[in-house]
């Protein structure tokens, strides 16, 4: 089994004392990161469309990127879905069956592990990269090709989609599902009657849902509700899509 998460915006360096390893697509990395360091800040403003103050912390970011004092995946990335993942509280047994288990999606690392070491960035899919054209081409027969040969060596070939549309798109879905029990999670929310998305509960269950499994890894699609018991959970096994709805 693999869960997928997307990456999160808010960084932060922690030390991890315990193996770790170097990101498969590192050169790829390393080309992107190089067109960046050749903006300055006022382009770099352009090019996010942020305030100045955020510029300047990716024109930092960019030009000490091969000097950072890298931390792992799993502990650089602060957003909502991993607080409610909660890697503090994991063991190192939990986190290395995690690095077997996790994969965390990248605008700018393509996919990484948990224990893969990266550096601070900012970087998304929503434009073309700089000299290198469309992030998702850039990114999607690697992705894809990397998914594929990993989850061929599982027992139970189950990959779990928690990662959002934006970086779905870095997977070739339609492959995948050749070879691999492709679960796509969903959650809704009732609130006035109608079933909504709120994008921030979404967040921290797809976390929450993530250290769940990952600690307890399912085996099939009809074990998905054994998940998040403060949710009614909705499975269609046809389409393989889990919905996990909560009342709002």
């Amino acid at each position: 089994m693999i869960v997928l998460l997307s990456p999160a915006k808010t960084m932060k360096q922690k030390a991890y004392k315990g193996k770790i390893s170097i990101p498969v697509f590192i050169d790829q990395t390393n080309r992107i990161v190089d067109q960046f360091q050749r903006f300055d800040t006022d382009q770099l403003q352009t090019w996010y469309n942020v305030s100045e103050k955020i510029a300047q912390e990716a024109f930092s970011h960019w030009q000490t990127f091969h000097t950072q004092s890298n931390t792992i995946a799993l502990f650089a990335y602060q957003g909502e879905a991993y607080r409610n993942l909660n890697t503090a509280s994991l063991s190192k047994t939990q986190i290395e069956k995690a690095n077997k288990h996790l994969r965390i999606l990248s605008a700018l690392y393509g996919i990484l592990r948990p224990l893969d070491e990266i550096g601070l960035y900012r970087l998304d899919l929503t434009k073309n990269f700089p000299e290198l054209g469309n992030g998702v081409a850039y990114w999607q027969d690697l992705v894809t090709e990397k998914l594929i040969e990993d989850i061929r060596t599982y027992k139970h070939p189950i990959i779990i989609n928690c990662s959002s549309n934006e970086f779905t798109e870095l997977i070739d879905v339609h492959r995948l599902k050749k070879i691999a029990c492709w679960i796509q999670v969903n959650f809704e929310y009732i609130k006035d009657g109608q079933r909504v998305g709120i994008s921030m509960h979404a967040k921290a269950a797809r976390g929450t849902l993530a250290r769940e499994l990952l600690l307890k890894p399912v085996t099939s699609i009809s074990h998905m509700n054994r998940y998040l018991l403060d949710y009614t959970c909705e499975i269609d096994n046809k389409r393989g899509v889990v919905t996990y709805i909560k009342q709002y």
